[in-house]
């Protein structure tokens, strides 16, 4: 859900800056300043999406590697558990 509200906000922060631009550009004269922001914003987009995705990506690896030896481990009793604190 976090990455989902990020990427939201980012979605809507990449709306915003290309209406900035459609609307710059609107007017006749072309926004230099505003163009390159935009650029940046849908930069910044890109990095985002692109690191949520390679996150996700090294979790499903994750999954389908690490969890059966993990289940492996209990099943065979190789998995000590630490003792219990003193009460």
């Amino acid at each position: 859900m976090k990455w989902k509200q990020l990427l939201g906000r980012v979605k809507l922060g990449a709306m915003a800056a290309g209406g900035a631009v459609l609307l710059g550009i609107s007017q006749g004269v072309p926004p230099i300043l505003v163009i390159i922001l935009a650029a940046a914003v849908g930069a910044g987009f890109l990095w985002l999406y692109f690191f949520k995705v390679e996150i996700d990506r090294c979790i499903i690896l994750a999954r389908a590697e690490i969890l059966p030896e993990v289940d492996r481990a209990f099943v065979e009793g190789r998995y000590v558990f630490p003792p219990l604190p003193p009460s």
